[in-house]
């Protein structure tokens, strides 16, 4: 995962990590406290990791086979044939 600095990086990226740590501190609580997790919370914890890790990894297979997506969306400098540079210049 390259890093481009919070404000460039898609939330897909570190919204994962984030969901897995949150997953970490429920369990850590609870075992702090000694009782289990109620089972409720564990599937809910269950489908949200699921959901944001599975995305995460789909969504990076598919960067890493076409690319990040945005290529196609920024403008495209025009193409200049020999012709033009000499009028331009």
């Amino acid at each position: 995962m390259s890093w481009r600095g919070w404000y460039n990086t898609p939330v897909r990226k570190p919204l994962p990590v984030f969901c897995v740590l949150f997953t970490f501190g429920v369990i850590t609580a609870c075992l702090i406290q000694d009782k289990d997790v109620p089972t409720n919370i564990m599937y809910l914890l269950a489908a949200i990791d699921g959901v944001s890790v599975g995305g995460y990894m789909g969504s990076s297979a598919y960067e890493s086979r076409y690319g990040d997506g945005w290529s196609s969306c920024a403008p495209q400098a025009p193409e200049y044939t020999d012709y033009d540079k000499e009028e331009t210049h």
